[in-house]
């Protein structure tokens, strides 16, 4: 068939190579954009992989293929879950180059993806939902996060330097885009360029650190500082980060979901000597 305006062919060009030796016959990924479906922020998907879906040509992972439009330097965040296989989530330019991959979170989890995209050219971005291999079918949940308010009506006013002490609840709220357990947050404003390190310690969960910006979007965040042997595998959270002058939210969360207890919260102040 003649290539038209509205067909779209992803070969997924992680590796071109065509599966050797392959025991059953190989899906073509060919779709047509008008037939993808559309992703809204903040409004999960729920999909199937099968074996009638087509097949990427790096490993012959089966995949499903969807569309967000953007503005250029409007960050998103695509997460991709299920209970049944290993995720793996790629994000494609509008002109069809690869973004980047992702496939266990960074953190562990095997059958949840998630990938902070900042777009350098605006238009509509495809998200590719596969399995780690050719095996992996079953159900997932897609979703896409924009623009998530930070909470700084709900955030306690801080400054740097300084140090602060709170009890997490289990029941607090969790972080806005986050994938770790209850929160607190705090409200930051910087009237000028500042380099700070920003510690959570607690004897009673494992702290997890965020900061966002007054949009939402992730500044830096850390969950383990130094988990080594010599110290004992410490849980405690530090972040070193350079930050522009404007309003910043911090987070001191815990790692797990039912984490709570008491921590302290300290903030230091770095200045450029000559």
């Amino acid at each position: 068939m003649p290539r038209t305006p509205t067909r779209l062919l992803i070969a997924l060009t992680f590796a071109m190579v065509a599966m050797a030796g392959a025991q059953r016959p190989f899906n073509v990924p060919n779709y047509y954009v008008s037939q993808l479906t559309k992703l809204q922020a903040g409004v999960s998907v729920t999909g199937q992989l099968d074996e009638s879906d087509g097949q990427n040509y790096k490993d012959g992972s089966y995949l499903d293929i969807y569309t967000f439009e953007t503005g250029m330097d409007e960050e998103f965040v695509v997460t991709v879950s299920s209970y049944d296989f290993d995720t793996y989530v790629s994000v494609f330019d509008p002109e069809g180059g690869l973004y980047d991959g992702n496939d266990d979170d960074g953190y562990g989890d095997a059958y949840t993806s998630r990938l902070q995209v900042y777009p350098y050219t605006a238009g509509k971005y495809y998200i590719v939902v596969s399995g780690y291999s050719q095996y992996d079918l079953g159900e997932y949940e897609i979703v896409v996060d924009q623009g998530i308010g930070a909470g700084l009506e709900d955030a306690t006013p801080i400054s740097a330097p300084g140090q602060y002490s709170g009890v997490l609840a289990a029941s607090d709220p969790t972080v806005p885009s986050g994938w770790t357990g209850p929160s607190h947050a705090f409200l930051l404003q910087l009237s000028e360029p500042t380099a700070l390190r920003i510690a959570a310690s607690s004897n009673d969960f494992d702290t997890y650190l965020y900061v966002y910006d007054s949009a939402g979007y992730a500044v830096a965040s850390n969950d383990d500082a130094d988990y080594s042997e010599e110290l004992g595998y410490n849980s405690d959270s530090a972040l070193f980060t350079l930050l522009s002058p404007g309003t910043y939210v911090v987070y001191v969360a815990a790692w797990s979901l039912d984490g709570e207890g008491a921590y302290t919260l300290d903030l230091e102040v770095y200045v450029p000597q000559r």
